[in-house]
């Protein structure tokens, strides 16, 4: 799950479990950069979706997520649509 503009990943803190419950899947949340417990970038064009997918990514392979299924809202939709 990927949170919009402005929000923290914690926002889902209610939702995780019972998704995970009804999917029966393992489900994070991420903090895009800037956000939440993330250190924020130095130059507004490090906000670039492409940027912010690469650091996705390379966060799920760190976590070896295995194949996914990405859900975004606001920016985190136009984040994972890139």
């Amino acid at each position: 799950l990927i949170h919009g503009f402005g929000a923290p990943c914690h926002s889902y803190h209610q939702t995780l479990q019972p998704l995970a419950d009804r999917l029966q899947a393992r489900v994070i949340a991420a903090d895009m950069p800037g956000f939440g417990l993330t250190e924020r970038p130095k130059a507004i064009a490090d906000f670039d979706p492409a940027l912010m997918l690469e650091g996705l990514i390379e966060a799920l392979n760190l976590r070896e997520a295995g194949p996914i299924v990405t859900v975004g809202h606001s920016l985190g939709g136009l984040v994972v649509s890139e």
